[in-house]
């Protein structure tokens, strides 16, 4: 069975009738020499009102060019034939951190990769093979390749270090086979099945592979730090452990930091439930560990690594003559490092050299032509300065009137308090946002200008409340954390809720009849195009024959 897929082209058949009217009217005897005329006068006068009009002769030109626009106008239509296209196979791959489990020796994941082989070496002679990844960001690796293809490309794959998108994964495979759901194509994931998977029925049908053993019984799901404002000197941690098994289970838990342990408790955890424990560790570590006593099956979820607030420690160069206010503020924000430097000699250059990208620079009542490539926190700027327009000359007393809790310089700030005897009026500006605002003017901002983070206080703390408020340290805190990509109030780690690695059974899922199939066809309108352009060569050459 044949269709057209443009059926619009078949407008090109109206070339037809036109190319035959053209014969009609400029139809012509062939030339041919006589003795004389004078037998053929009255003839030639008895058709001379009829000869615009008169039948065409029969000739190879005019079957020609009708035939090469009859083939032109089914190319332009796109014939093709239903059924002619090949079996398609889409494997999918679960590479979720649940694949690196152990409990199937070596691991899951090599269990899994050994099912796809198997599944592709098994494939009929001929069909077409994509390889898709489900990992956090589903992947086509392969599409339409062969046996050999997909085989090079998974080894090239792992388990990935979070929990992977399954339903998406499947749903990117049932659309690559879907153009050949009438060939017996389907999609067959190999996967663990630790994932909640509610998928309605596809265009083709999906088949599972599971791979599996034991179920993870205990996993530590949640880990945080964060700066405990009463104190500099520790952090302050959490932890969750979950049970996800049927029985009671007990476990130790050891808190390491930077490669001591510092801490070690017993912990008890009912079925199906879960126990949580708080800890403490030294504010300038690197590297914190909590770790289950009992090992099992996946390491993720016996032992959680975090990076610590130390490894994004800064040092701040404050650009200032009376900058007393600001040693003395950023003296209590954790992991913060100071230098001061007279305004004069950060102008002339001779300690602004020595700038790290990682550094953080406090410009007070001033701000250089060259900006450093750093973060930015600019205080007072001055009228002269490109990144805040004053709109105004006279300062006047300002109050804190629009803020946004959920803003990144706000968080657990009360800013509220906040009274500017004087400052003079600005413009907000394109590139940053206001955190605070007056009822006329921003007094604190944060933005992107160029490549730089900065932040302004567009007024002179000396000349307001902000020293004597409490949020003082915490807003400066938060605003070295903004500056520093990386760095926040507080650290999270664990899988959540996705830790619990238990292998389930997933049923098969059937193609859906009510499924907007594409059916298979096999193009023939590249044939027709031949066959056009032969004729015209053809009809090109009679031409020339007779001049």
């Amino acid at each position: 069975m044949s269709l057209f897929q443009e059926p619009s082209g078949l407008w090109f058949l109206l070339a037809l009738p036109v190319i035959f009217i053209l014969y009609l009217i400029q139809s012509r005897y062939r030339p041919q020499v006589v003795a004389s005329l004078l037998l053929w006068k009255r003839m030639a006068r008895d058709l001379e009102a009829e000869a615009a009009w008169r039948r065409p002769r029969w000739d190879v030109l005019l079957a020609l060019q009708l035939l090469v626009a009859i083939l032109a106008g089914l190319t332009l239509a796109r014939p093709g034939a239903l059924g002619g296209g090949d079996r398609r196979l889409v494997v999918v791959l679960d590479t979720s951190a649940s694949m690196a489990a152990s409990d199937v020796p070596p691991t899951r994941f090599a269990a899994a990769r050994q099912q796809v082989a198997d599944v592709v070496n098994g494939a009929a002679p001929g069909t077409r093979i994509s390889l898709v990844t489900a990992g956090a960001m589903p992947q086509v690796m392969v599409e339409n390749g062969s046996p050999s293809n997909v085989l090079d490309a998974l080894d090239a794959i792992q388990p990935e270090g979070d929990a992977g998108d399954l339903a998406s994964a499947v749903r990117i495979a049932a659309g690559l086979a879907a153009p050949e759901a009438g060939n017996d194509s389907q999609v067959v994931a190999v996967t663990d099945g630790a994932v909640n998977l509610d998928l309605p029925r596809q265009a083709v049908q999906v088949a599972f592979k599971l791979v599996g053993g034991a179920s993870q019984s205990l996993a530590v799901s949640d880990v945080s730090l964060r700066r405990p404002i009463e104190s500099s000197d520790y952090l302050a941690g959490f932890a969750r452990v979950v049970n996800f098994g049927a029985d009671p289970l007990g476990t130790t838990m050891t808190i390491v930091a930077d490669g001591l342990a510092v801490d070690r408790s017993p912990i008890q955890v009912g079925a199906a439930s879960h126990a949580e424990a708080t800890f403490r560790v030294p504010a300038n570590v690197e590297k914190v560990s909590v770790v289950l006593a009992d090992r099992e099956a996946l390491a993720a979820d016996d032992r959680v690594d975090m990076v610590g607030f130390a490894r994004s420690a800064r040092r701040v160069t404050i650009v200032s003559d009376a900058p007393g206010i600001w040693e003395h503020v950023l003296s209590v924000v954790p992991n913060v490092s100071t230098r001061t430097v007279r305004r004069q000699d950060f102008l002339t250059q001779t300690s602004s050299s020595d700038l790290s990208p990682d550094d953080i620079v406090l410009l007070d009542n001033v701000v250089p032509d060259d900006l450093p490539h750093s973060g930015l926190i600019l205080v007072n700027p001055p009228e002269t300065s490109p990144l805040l327009s004053r709109v105004d000359s006279l300062p006047r007393l300002r109050r804190a009137v629009s803020f946004d809790p959920e803003d990144p310089l706000l968080m657990g700030v009360d800013i509220a308090p906040l009274t500017v005897r004087q400052v003079v009026r600005a413009a907000p500006p394109s590139w940053a946002s206001s955190s605070v605002a007056a009822e006329d003017t921003p007094l604190i901002l944060h933005g992107r200008f160029g490549d730089r983070r900065v932040v302004v206080f567009a007024f002179d703390p000396e000349k307001s409340n902000l020293p004597h408020l409490a949020a003082f340290p915490l807003l400066m805190a938060n605003s070295v954390d903004w500056l520093t990509p990386g760095r926040q109030a507080v650290l999270h780690g664990g899988l959540g809720s996705k830790s619990n690695i238990q292998p389930r059974a997933l049923a098969d899922i059937p193609a859906s009849s009510a499924a907007a199939v594409v059916p298979s066809t096999s193009e023939l309108w590249p044939w027709f195009l031949a066959a056009a352009g032969v004729i015209f060569a053809l009809e090109w050459l009679v031409a020339i024959r007779r001049g």
